[in-house]
């Protein structure tokens, strides 16, 4: 009796793990289409190439987005600016490797959080005001 129900405790567990694993497939797939759509050709293609885009913000910096989390936003040119999280006189500078992310979605959809965050007017202000710099 015991033995059948450890059997049955550890194949509801396998299959719970193997449904996790699958909605996280299909989460992904999904965030992956979804950052696709709002990419523009030359994006779409620095994607393909790549996994990675560049964004110009409205005050004209250039940014590099690459897949990942931590640093995966880098000022490309347009710098030094403000990173307000930081105190008077921090400056992200040319090179500079910048992080600000949610934990628990898919890396795609932080990725286009970013990408239109960046984009929008007054939204790098913000960006920047949550950045933490690296490297």
């Amino acid at each position: 009796m015991l033995r059948r129900r450890r059997e049955r405790d550890e194949l509801i567990r396998r299959n719970r793990e193997r449904a996790y694993t699958l909605r996280g497939k299909v989460a992904g797939r999904r965030a992956e289409a979804l950052l696709r759509a709002h990419l523009d050709e030359g994006q779409l293609q620095d994607w393909e190439a790549n996994k990675q885009f560049y964004v110009m913000t409205p005050n004209q910096r250039r940014y590099r987005i690459r897949v990942g989390l931590a640093g995966n936003v880098r000022l490309v040119s347009g710098g030094p600016v403000g990173l307000p999280g930081y105190g008077r006189g921090y400056l992200a500078h040319d090179g500079q490797n910048l992080c600000a992310h949610v934990s628990g979605v898919p890396i795609e959809d932080n990725l286009l959080t970013q990408k239109l965050l960046l984009e929008a007017p007054g939204g790098e202000e913000q960006f920047l005001a949550m950045a933490n710099p690296h490297g």
